[in-house]
């Protein structure tokens, strides 16, 4: 099995982030939307064979900030 890592840098924009959704997509479909608490790395082993995009997200009080640049 395959690991990924993601790493990313927090900003304040829309309001202090209180926890993290990294989205898992294939082939343009989310598969998966995955809540974490606040921080600023996540990882994963045991990844099937495929090729996925990870897009990660701010959650806060008031919502759902808009998703990263996909990787």
């Amino acid at each position: 099995g395959s690991s990924v890592v993601l790493t990313w840098r927090n900003t304040f924009g829309g309001g202090e982030p209180t926890g993290i959704a990294v989205d898992v997509t294939q082939n343009g479909a989310r598969l998966r939307s995955i809540p974490l608490p606040l921080g600023t790395a996540w990882s994963f082993d045991g990844v099937p064979d495929g090729t996925f995009s990870f897009t990660v997200r701010a959650t806060n009080g008031s919502g759902t900030s808009g998703s990263s640049n996909a990787v």
